[in-house]
Parts: structure tokens; C-alpha cells; sequence
């Protein structure tokens, strides 16, 4: 699979971002913030480089076995992630990020999200699934963590679920979704041709590869 080199260009927002700012959250563009954060930004970070929730990924020995991570220290996703800039900037972790993506390009999978996994295995905090509830995660918690996933989503992230490619109500959060949709100042039914004849070059494209 072919990935964006966009996604990289979250590795400089320490350098680019003013220095009296030492903390940001970084969010992909395919989720909804649902509930206040101010927990997420009053955490203590003084030696963490990044704060993320779990991936679907980090449920398989694969990634660990591709990295070399310890399984106990986690694979968070990249998609919604706090970052402590003052570490960053202090260790210079973009350039050590930098430098393993492009000395392993035969681990990194998941390009930008491995390489900050792997520099950053010892400095990161694990969030509640509620900061990143991936649907194809939910078998997977436990009854508590089911319970805050389904209850109280604070950061929604509908990768791989995608309300609007196919069926609109493949995810169990996509109510969000369409009433925030719903609430922009644009030609709905122009935006939705869009999102549909987006699905159908990926189905017909699906459907060619199989033959």
C-alpha cells in the first residue's frame, strides 16, 4: 500500500509551532472530537514524548515481532496523538523519527506511526480506548473498557469504518458524524455524489484486481 508523505508532516509541528506552546494534539482529518479534552491537555508528560490510544495493530504479535517492541509497551495510532513538544524538541525526536523510516524502510508498514512507535517505546503514555474507539477493537476490551467506549467517546476515529464510503451507518458512532456533516455550509447533495463516486472507483477497482 501506498502511503501519503502528508502524513510526516506532523513530525515538525514542534518546530514549527511557537515554543511557548509544549503540548499539541494532533488529529487525522476522519474523526470527531465528541466530549472536552482539558484531561488529555492537564496530563503530566514531563518525560513522554506521546500520548495516543491503542491501535488495532498493537493486538498482534506481528507488529511487535516486525519492530522489535516489547508487547507490554504498547502501539498506539498515530491518527490521534498528544505530543509533548518540549520533549520533541529536546531530544529531537522528529529527526530520530525521520532517521528510522528512512534506515528500515523494509519494517515500516504503517511508515510515520511505526518509527514513532519504535523511538518512542519508552515515552509514551497509553490512553482510554475513549480517545480512539477504532470499531475493530471493541471485541477486544474488556467489560469496563467496553462500557467508556460505547458510553462516553471523547475522540471518535472512523478509520476503516467510514460513514461515508458504502453504508452510511457501518459505525456504531456515525450519528456524529452525519450531524456534523449535516451542519456545513455546503451543497450537501454535491459533497455525497462525491463520496459516492469515490466508492464506486474503489469497489470497481476491487472488483477489477480480483479477475
Amino acid at each position: 500500500m501506498a502511503w501519503s508523505k502528508f502524513g510526516w508532516y506532523r513530525l515538525f509541528l514542534p518546530e514549527y509551532l511557537p515554543s511557548a506552546i509544549d503540548k499539541v494534539l494532533y488529529l487525522d482529518c476522519d474523526v470527531c472530537v465528541t466530549d472536552k479534552l482539558d484531561e488529555l491537555f492537564d496530563m503530566d508528560m514531563e518525560e513522554r514524548a506521546i500520548a495516543g490510544a491503542m491501535d488495532p495493530e498493537s493486538y498482534s504479535s506481528s507488529v511487535y515481532d516486525r519492530l522489535g517492541i516489547v508487547p507490554k509497551k504498547g502501539y498506539v495510532c498515530s491518527g490521534v496523538l498528544m505530543l509533548n513538544l518540549d520533549y520533541w524538541r529536546k531530544y529531537n525526536i522528529a529527526e530520530q523519527v525521520l532517521d528510522y523510516g528512512k534506515k528500515y524502510p523494509e519494517k515500516t508498514l504503517f511508515p510515520d506511526q511505526d518509527a514513532i512507535n519504535v523511538i518512542c517505546q519508552d515515552a509514551k503514555v497509553i490512553l482510554s480506548p475513549k480517545y480512539s474507539p477504532f470499531l475493530h477493537i471493541a471485541k477486544l476490551l474488556n467489560k469496563e473498557e467496553w462500557n467508556e467506549y460505547i458510553s462516553h467517546p471523547a475522540i471518535i476515529h472512523y478509520a476503516g469504518c467510514a460513514p461515508w464510503k458504502g453504508n452510511p451507518n457501518n459505525h456504531p458512532f456515525h450519528y456524529y458524524w452525519w450531524k456534523a456533516f449535516n451542519a456545513m455550509p455546503f451543497n450537501f447533495w454535491n459533497v455525497r455524489y462525491g463520496f459516492w463516486k469515490c466508492q464506486m472507483k474503489f469497489l470497481i477497482k476491487k472488483w477489477l484486481h480480483r479477475l
